[in-house]
């Protein structure tokens, strides 16, 4: 049930980011709850604590450097009850990697093919909501085969 409404929550998310370029409190809001609550079976309240406060460090610096706006850095600290502070490093990369790749496509579409529109900048909470879930998808299935 929490992982059908995170889904949707997510992709209300990425469309809005994509869109609009807005990534809305409400939305944080409850990607973080709903992150919370299917990360219980498998974290504890200590664990949520430490990985709030790693990713909340890492989103802030970034924010600090001007690499991406807030609401991005808001959409990272509410996926992270759902990782580990152990899996932050493949977390952070696949959301690397997707931005990546989504900056490629950006590049393409605004140098290339179309010219005289004005690049908007990256929408980099569709990257952050990639790479977050296909890692946890990648746990939630693996919790499933061998269970």
């Amino acid at each position: 049930m929490f992982l059908i409404l995170y889904s949707v929550v997510s992709l209300t998310v990425i469309y809005t980011d994509v869109k609009y370029r807005k990534i809305y409190n409400i939305q944080c809001i409850l990607i973080f709850l709903l992150s919370y609550f299917i990360s219980t079976p498998w974290m504890t309240n200590k664990a949520v604590l430490l990985s709030i406060l790693m990713l909340s460090f890492i989103s802030i610096v970034i924010y600090k450097f001007r690499v991406w706006a807030g609401g991005d850095s808001k959409l990272l600290i509410a996926i992270s009850p759902l990782f580990m502070i152990s899996l932050l490093p493949y977390v952070i990369y696949l959301i690397l990697l997707c931005g990546g790749i989504i900056s490629i496509f950006y590049w393409v579409k605004y140098r290339l093919v179309f010219r005289s529109r004005k690049d908007r900048g990256l929408p980099y909470g569709l990257a952050i909501i990639s790479g977050s879930n296909i890692f946890l998808y990648g746990i939630l299935y693996s919790v499933a085969i061998y269970n």
